[in-house]
């Protein structure tokens, strides 16, 4: 499909990753990783496609377990991925702040090997400034 998008003169293009279900958000993920290994391009998914799939065969009396696991599914796969879609808007509350929770730890993950400290922007400085200044002091000492 590449060369037929090439074609069409786009300025950017962001590669959306089926999700089909809350197991199968590990393929988007895994999907996510070779395409930005091969590519280079920006890679993402929608995982609330799949957990609200599952949210929906839960009894009722199991869908308070629904938002840990759709908080958790979401930070998980912010891992291998520049963006996510994500709906309804009811749930940011959850996810929002799991995501950048977990792209925080990427982010000194990264750090720890050898990558350049995040933007002022990022979660990182926006929720641990305090962090991200002595690991910035680290890194000038080196």
């Amino acid at each position: 499909m590449l060369p037929l998008v090439e074609k069409g003169g786009f300025q950017s293009i962001l590669i959306d990753t089926a999700v089909m279900s809350l197991p199968f958000t590990a393929f988007s993920m895994a999907a996510n990783r070779l395409i930005k290994q091969k590519f280079g391009l920006p890679v993402g998914c929608a995982p609330a496609n799949g957990t609200y799939m599952w949210r929906k065969s839960l009894a009722a009396g199991n869908r308070n377990k629904f938002v840990a696991a759709d908080a958790a599914i979401h930070a998980i796969a912010a891992l291998t991925s520049d963006f996510l879609f994500y709906g309804p808007m009811t749930g940011t509350s959850r996810v929002f702040p799991a995501v950048a929770a977990a792209t925080c730890l990427l982010a000194t993950l990264a750090y720890e090997e050898d990558k350049p400290l995040p933007k002022q922007t990022h979660p990182l400085n926006l929720l641990f400034p305090e962090i991200l200044e002595q690991l910035a002091k680290e890194q000038g000492k080196e």
